[in-house]
């Protein structure tokens, strides 16, 4: 979720830093930040993907022991 929620905010901010004019440093204005947003964005992905995917096959090799509260008769 904190992965989700900081992608939201650095969309939304490169998307208003993409509307700024340009400057003497930036002579072709801010638009190159929502391109360095969305890289910084698949880069949460593939992390979050990462660990997904070593938690699966962390559980593969070792699943969890499941309790049941079910009483047989």
């Amino acid at each position: 979720m904190f992965f989700d929620c900081m992608a939201l905010a650095i969309g939304l901010y490169a998307s208003v830093m993409a509307k700024w004019s340009h400057t003497p440093t930036y002579t072709y204005g801010y638009g190159r930040y929502e391109v360095i947003s969305g890289f910084v964005n698949a880069v949460f992905l593939i992390v979050i993907g990462t660990f997904i995917f070593g938690e699966a096959v962390g559980r593969i090799f070792n699943p969890p022991e499941l309790h049941s509260y079910v009483s047989m008769p």
